[in-house]
């Protein structure tokens, strides 16, 4: 399990079978995600691939630059925000968001 907090940042991880936690303050850049998960919660995640796992965005959370393949999913929660998102055979969800 990686944890990213206030004034962390973390840049070109891959997530084969494990988690991501995105916390108020931190940031994510460039990670892939072809397994595990990626709980974005307020952080920021910028430029992520998801090829076979899970992004969840909430708390007001933002991702910016997401790719979604095959079998990919991202759940963009209420008051959270997905800019720029590419879906390529993935899944978006959306409850009550901006996107």
């Amino acid at each position: 399990r990686q944890s990213i907090h206030d004034g962390g940042i973390s840049t070109g991880t891959t997530i084969e079978s494990g988690n991501q936690d995105v916390y108020k303050g931190g940031i994510s850049n460039g990670t892939t995600i072809k397994g595990g998960a990626s709980r974005v919660e307020g952080g920021s995640a910028n430029g992520i691939l998801i090829d076979g796992g899970s992004q969840i965005v909430k708390v007001q959370g933002h991702a910016d630059g997401t790719t979604i393949n095959k079998s990919g999913s991202q759940d963009i929660t209420q008051g959270s925000l997905a800019t720029n998102t590419t879906i390529n055979g993935g899944r978006q969800y959306v409850e009550q968001s901006t996107v």
